[in-house]
């Protein structure tokens, strides 16, 4: 009997540092997984910025051009009528092939 007493304090104890074990590859795989996340988050709030900071790049761009292709057409109107008659042209020709 006595050494069965002893038998199952050893395994008590090999359980306690088991559990021990698990608990702390538990809460170390559990801060990790934490930190990437925040890590991602980062990278995805980054990401987001750098893209809507570049939609408003090119939606200036479009606009200055705009208002330029509208000031050139008030300035030589005929110009811009044979320009875009051209350009017409141009395309039928090609969508017809």
């Amino acid at each position: 009997m006595a050494t069965q007493h002893v038998n199952s304090n050893s395994f008590s104890k090999n359980a306690d540092r088991v559990e021990g074990t698990v608990k702390s590859a538990v809460d170390s795989t559990r801060e990790q997984a934490q930190h990437l996340m925040e890590e991602a988050k980062s990278y995805a709030e980054t990401g987001t910025k750098v893209a809507r900071d570049k939609y408003k790049d090119v939606e200036n761009v479009v606009k200055d051009k705009s208002e330029y292709l509208a000031d050139y057409i008030k300035e030589q109107p005929i110009k811009s009528v044979v320009i875009a008659l051209g350009v017409g042209y141009f395309l039928n020709s090609i969508c017809k092939k």
